[in-house]
């Protein structure tokens, strides 16, 4: 497969994981009916049988990515997969508790793809207002992704950095 998106035939696969929250509905909404995209959708629930618009839900893998031999296995035929939007999410009772898990879940399903052979083209990484400490209290708005980090325990900045390592590492962004 060619990684030219200019190309007219360059399809891509996109897997939402945590494709049934607030934010995953919206970019299987909004992606799914792109020509040359296919959707597939991961959350450790199953998937509805509609989507909020009524329309039928995308292929679906149910798994648990805290489980790195059940995501293994669930993830073994997502060998076309092209991009990830990753907005799964697990919360603890802390913020230092919650750390672990969620990069976890992140690390556990990029190196799962890698290991199948995926070729990632692209990965966002969905994050929200925690991400500049919205949970401590008032913070600079508007929020800038190249402002200083939020120095507390949050689980984003641990994600980032292992995604920018992946990303240098094996060649997508």
């Amino acid at each position: 497969m060619t990684k030219n998106k200019t190309d007219k035939n360059f399809s891509r696969h996109l897997i939402v994981v945590g494709g049934y929250g607030v934010v995953g509905n919206g970019v299987v909404d909004a992606i799914s009916p792109l020509p040359n995209w296919r959707v597939t959708t991961v959350a450790r629930r199953e998937a509805p049988h509609k989507l909020l618009n009524g329309k039928i839900a995308p292929p679906h893998v149910q798994v648990d990515l805290l489980d790195l031999a059940s995501t293994k296995k669930a993830f073994s035929s997502l060998t076309t997969v092209t991009d990830i939007v990753f907005c799964a999410y697990t919360e603890r009772d802390t913020m230092a508790a919650t750390i672990a898990p969620n990069v976890t879940m992140l690390s556990n399903t990029i190196t799962t793809l890698k290991d199948v052979g995926a070729n990632l083209y692209h990965v966002v990484l969905i994050g929200g207002g925690k991400s500049y400490g919205e949970h401590l209290g008032p913070y600079k708005t508007p929020a800038k992704e190249r402002d200083a980090r939020f120095l507390g325990p949050i689980f984003y900045n641990d994600q980032e950095d292992i995604l920018w390592e992946q990303a240098e590492r094996d060649g997508f962004s």
